[in-house]
């Protein structure tokens, strides 16, 4: 494999001796020569580069949460960045850019076909702050992405933050509020489905998800989201198991007879406090894949896992449970996860490597049989402390990627990088 050492995957970029090309890939990589607008006057305050990621053919749509707006004035405007993969290089190809400042666009980003969602959760709506706005975009052949609808959820609180979690599938599209308040239970949680109309082209809502069992306080229901086909997802990891904090379940929903339908509540087998079960989701057909990250609490064996379903007869079963082969008490495993085509990629944006604490990683997994074999550790070529490489995965035909969200680029902290592996 170019790029595997025969111990870890490594990033094709300059400087790795004699893996990678250091003629293709002079600098970190192509998209670490994009320098984010920051303010005139400071560069203190980070842009976030690969918030979020989501890969539409030969495209990255890369989020940047924390960008300034184009004359540098307003912070954590946000924008999404368009990179094309041509002869073998990431390069940008279209910058994206809120309708209104402050909104942390790019937040969360989803793709599926060819056109992909966006989430600005912080944009005010009306007279309320923070309520959160999402954006559907169409990419045309030449790479052009086009606006296809600006939604909110109906009957929102302020400070709901929707447009945290997104998801995409064909005509359907999930957005989650974790920030919602039914009140009087505060951040309990929401989501929304919305349906697009074939003939008009236009997005309309569908549905609204709740918890199942009422939800509790700070339970954040919509904090992941997931949808494919007829089925959707919604983690609430924060929620409560008896005695037991911060949990964490996901909750499953089905489009029956033009309604979405509550079907199925999943708990992971072993509850542990602070498993934050659903941190992380990702669904394709008829299997589903569940990151628990378990923050670094009070158990020695607090790795994280990832979970992975398989729908049978209407209801998902436990098939796998999937760790890291080096994986220690905090390490953030599941904090992220992408799977497609046999792969899947999981970040573990807080482990440490060697004395660069929370500098992070990620691994890549390849289905054989009914196995998930671990292929690779991916960690960044020039990670520093605190960059949280693995933030954000992605994968696909066009190779895998992994953000460094904090990472530094020249003087500019928390700038973000982002990093390419191919197999």
């Amino acid at each position: 494999f170019e790029g595997y050492n025969g111990t870890a995957w490594v990033s094709l970029t300059g400087s790795k001796g004699t893996w990678g090309s250091s003629v293709d890939y002079v600098n970190e990589s192509a998209a670490s020569d994009i320098r984010l607008q920051f303010s005139s006057t400071s560069n203190d305050l980070g842009n976030y580069l690969g918030s979020s990621l989501a890969l539409v053919n030969n495209y990255l749509i890369a989020g940047a949460f924390g960008d300034y707006d184009a004359n540098g004035t307003v912070e954590k405007a946000g924008s999404v960045r368009i990179l094309k993969k041509e002869n073998g290089i990431w390069k940008q190809h279209d910058v994206l850019r809120p309708i209104s400042t402050g909104s942390q666009f790019g937040y969360s980003v989803a793709a599926n076909g060819n056109q992909f969602i966006v989430g600005a959760n912080t944009t005010p709506v009306g007279l309320n702050p923070f309520q959160g706005r999402a954006f559907i975009y169409g990419l045309n052949q030449d790479g052009t992405p086009v606006l296809q609808a600006s939604i909110t959820g109906s009957a929102l609180s302020g400070s709901a933050n929707f447009g945290s979690s997104v998801d995409i599938s064909g005509n359907y599209a999930i957005v989650g509020a974790p920030g919602h308040n039914a009140l009087p239970i505060l951040n309990r949680g929401i989501a929304y489905i919305y349906q697009k109309n074939i003939m008009t082209a236009t997005w309309s809502e569908q549905a609204i998800l709740h918890p199942i069992d009422g939800g509790e306080e700070d339970g954040v229901f919509g904090n992941s989201v997931a949808i494919s086909g007829n089925i959707a997802a919604v983690g609430s990891m924060f929620v409560r198991n008896g005695n037991l904090f911060r949990v964490g379940k996901v909750f499953i929903y089905r489009l029956q007879n033009n309604v979405w339908t509550y079907t199925q509540t999943i708990i992971p087998p072993n509850p542990q406090g602070y498993d934050r079960f659903g941190s992380s989701l990702s669904l394709k057909g008829d299997t589903l894949m569940i990151g628990s990250s378990q923050w670094n609490g009070y158990e020695a064996s607090k790795n994280g896992k990832v979970y992975m379903y398989i729908n049978s007869n209407n209801n998902f079963d436990l098939q796998a449970i999937i760790t890291a082969s080096d994986g220690k008490k905090g390490d953030g495993f599941g904090t992220s996860i992408h799977f497609e085509n046999g792969l899947l990629i999981v970040g573990a944006n807080t482990a440490n490597i060697g004395a660069k604490e929370t500098a992070g990683k990620a691994y890549i997994f390849k289905l054989n049989g009914n196995n998930w074999e671990q292929q690779g550790v991916l960690i960044a070529s020039n990670g520093n402390e605190n960059d949280q490489f693995g933030a954000a995965v992605t994968i696909g035909n066009a190779g895998a990627i992994v953000s460094s969200i904090r990472a530094t680029y020249q003087t500019y902290l928390l700038h973000g990088r982002l990093y390419f592996f191919e197999e």
